[in-house]
């Protein structure tokens, strides 16, 4: 259980080590991590909270290289922007403090992306990809021990055929699995043979964007990842694919991502793949985190394998 008193005492004293005057701290969220709004006079920012993993310093002081790298040169129009952190006293892009590591982010305004889904939004999502993409290919740091998206469960271990989540699995699940996670190992073997790799943001979707006054701004980058465009791409789309518009989403989402780089050369087949393969991650990080003696949880949980069963199935067939 989350002792929030001893985390806000943490929170507090990590926002100390910045130049901000008269602070008020708010809890706003859990996920991953912790999130803490803070207020001032003038405006208000966001304390991202975790604990620090083993190597996580590495991959903080490669993540706010990589974001610095992303900022717009000079002359270059900022109508897509990436969320940065702002500096500590110090000039750190982080600061630690008792067994936590705290990134102070502004505030971005606006509405999600996934509220505001215009044909129009669609294009400026797709070039504000390739704009990540272009800038990403150039970036030159130490990228040696990034993880990377080369098989399905890249995360964490597969854990679906642990006796505990028997009951969700019936021989035929089983098997549908198995097939679509070697099907999606094939695809990501073939991919990772192929040049182009970068970091990518690992997942940009429709939640992680701000719209604010037309300008689209990129957020929550701690999924970022050695991998390819069409990986990034598919994990995008992946949350909007059965909206009613979709065709239509996608081919400007495609208008705006060619008006700065050519499309992935890849086949259509390859992006379901992927879809598939993200799904199968979606599903095995949902058993690392579901309480499966709760009922309801639990039932929903059956819901959502249900229906990655049913795309498994016809993404199989399709694929013959």
């Amino acid at each position: 259980m989350t002792d929030f008193a001893a985390l806000r005492s943490v929170a507090t004293h990590l926002v100390s080590l910045y130049a901000l005057d008269d602070c008020r701290l708010r809890f706003y969220a859990e996920e991953d991590h912790f999130l803490f709004l803070v207020y001032t006079a003038q405006t208000k920012y966001i304390l991202k909270l975790r604990q620090i993993a083993e190597d996580g310093l590495q991959d903080d002081t490669l993540l706010f290289a990589w974001l610095r790298h992303l900022q717009p040169f000079q002359g270059e129009a900022k109508s897509l922007d990436f969320c940065r952190p702002i500096p500590n006293q110090k000039g750190d892009d982080f600061s630690c403090f008792a067994g936590y590591v705290g990134v102070l982010y502004p505030w971005i305004p606006g509405r999600k992306l996934q509220a505001s889904l215009s044909l129009l939004n669609a294009q400026k999502w797709g070039r504000l990809m390739a704009v990540l993409h272009k800038r990403s290919s150039a970036f030159d740091g130490q990228v040696g021990r990034l993880r990377s998206w080369r098989q399905v469960y890249y995360w964490e271990p597969c854990v679906m055929e642990q006796s505990i989540y028997q009951s969700l699995f019936s021989e035929r699940r089983q098997h549908t699995f198995r097939q679509m996670e070697l099907r999606v190992n094939q695809c990501l073997q073939r991919l990772y043979r192929d040049k182009g790799a970068r970091i990518i943001h690992g997942d940009l979707h429709p939640a992680n964007v701000k719209v604010y006054q037309g300008h689209l701004c990129a957020l929550d980058f701690d999924d970022f990842m050695w991998g390819y465009p069409i990986q990034d791409i598919a994990i995008a789309l992946l949350y909007v694919r059965h909206r009613s518009h979709f065709d239509a989403v996608f081919e400007q989402f495609k208008k705006g991502y060619t008006q700065i780089l050519p499309w992935p050369d890849v086949s259509r087949q390859t992006l379901s793949l992927l879809w598939m393969g993200r799904l199968l991650w979606m599903a095995n990080a949902r058993l690392f985190s579901e309480n499966l003696q709760d009922a309801e949880a639990y039932a929903d949980l059956e819901a959502a394998l249900s229906r990655y069963e049913s795309e498994f199935l016809a993404c199989l067939e399709a694929l013959g």
